[in-house]
């Protein structure tokens, strides 16, 4: 009996094995043979394949990697965290009821305002003191309308400032303002006791006055190739003078260089942010004009680096008429008018070379002519 089992189960074996090597037999025949998919597949993940494969792909990582490291220390910051859609520039306008309520914003909104409210890469607001009532402007009938039309736009973007009257008070509010308010969603009639709290603030803070002219796009090139070279800690636009400005005893006469809010200046959020009970409370430095209290902070408070840009310009540059070629006019980051001088004529020579073919009356600031010449050369190219 026992004989018997063990012979039963030799058989069974046999049979097994037999089943393998015919299996195996196919499968051999298979990949040696007819040349199909599976035959070239077989073959591309031969071994010398396989490691020539791995190879490259080694290689081309290595090479990435390289060129990674290489964009880095050259200033570039790592892969996703400068998108486009990342780096954002917030513009901080200081007016007041003259400005809301007279020509100034009008003319913003009829030129430049419209690139910046269409880049999203751009937060804008306008501060100014609560509106007290009434309109100081004398207007006619298409004058009424044009403003109400403009303000209608532009009353989400304005924010009251309780308590500021002067320059100094806003320009600190405008910087409280950027580093704690949420301002990509606008709240009509907003101010400085409303908004969300801000959880990722621009790369930069800009201030301009209401009588410049801002050319958005270069703006942001401009900036944007500063953070690209690393830079974190600066201050960038147009030197009030050469030889800075020297305070008095209060600041032991210290000798500040300073940025003109005439042509307008930025900064970084990283200076803001180590520098915020600084910037936030400017107006505690008492009467002294905020361009060079907010040299005075950077220089002394937070250490940062003036960096002066020839593309920003004001209206003190009599002359710029004649240095500034035309074909450079587009180029440029900003420009100012001075609208309130009496002799108009001198006020236009710190003011680029271009057509003028409307009246005072009709193109105070200039913005139209400027806004009318640039988009002419814009279709042109």
């Amino acid at each position: 009996m026992l004989v018997k089992r063990r012979r039963k189960s030799n058989y069974v074996f046999t049979v097994m094995a037999s089943v393998v090597v015919v299996l195996f037999v196919l499968v051999c025949a298979t990949t040696s043979g007819g040349g199909g998919e599976y035959s070239s597949s077989l073959v591309h993940d031969s071994p010398t394949a396989a490691t020539a494969s791995r190879d490259e792909a080694h290689q081309r990582i290595h090479q990435e990697e390289v060129t990674k490291k290489n964009k880095i220390a050259k200033g570039a910051t790592a892969p996703n965290q400068d998108d486009e859609n990342e780096f954002r520039v917030f513009i901080g306008i200081k007016t007041s009821e003259v400005g809301v309520h007279g020509k100034r914003l009008p003319e913003i909104h009829k030129t430049w305002l419209k690139e910046a409210l269409g880049e999203k890469r751009i937060d804008i607001r306008f501060f100014t003191e609560p509106h007290r009532g009434g309109n100081r402007s004398n207007k006619n009938a298409s004058q009424a309308e044009e403003y109400n039309a403009s303000m209608e736009d532009m009353q989400a973007l304005l924010v009251s400032t309780p308590g500021c009257t002067s320059i100094l008070c806003k320009t600190g509010a405008m910087f409280k303002y950027f580093l704690e308010y949420d301002t990509t969603d606008a709240v009509s009639g907003s101010s400085m006791e409303s908004g969300k709290p801000r959880q990722n603030p621009p790369a930069f803070f800009c201030n301009f006055d209401d009588d410049n002219y801002v050319l958005i796009s270069n703006l942001l090139r401009v900036l944007k190739s500063y953070h690209d070279q690393g830079e974190r800690n600066i201050y960038v636009g147009r030197k009030g003078n050469n030889d800075g400005f020297r305070l008095g005893e209060k600041f032991n006469n210290t000798l500040v260089h300073f940025l003109t809010g005439g042509a307008g200046w930025c900064i970084s959020r990283e200076m803001l942010e180590r520098g915020r009970q600084h910037f936030s409370f400017l107006h505690k430095l008492g009467q002294i004009p905020d361009d060079i209290a907010v040299g005075y902070v950077v220089q002394e408070k937070a250490g940062g680096k003036l960096v002066e840009d020839a593309l920003f310009h004001s209206h003190l540059e009599t002359g710029l008429r004649k240095r500034l070629p035309k074909e450079e006019v587009a180029k440029q980051v900003s420009f100012g008018f001075n609208n309130k001088l009496d002799d108009r004529a001198f006020a236009i020579t710190a003011f680029p070379d271009i057509p003028i073919e409307l009246s005072a009356q009709e193109d105070p600031l200039l913005f139209l002519s400027l806004h009318r010449y640039l988009s002419l050369q814009k279709s042109a190219t």
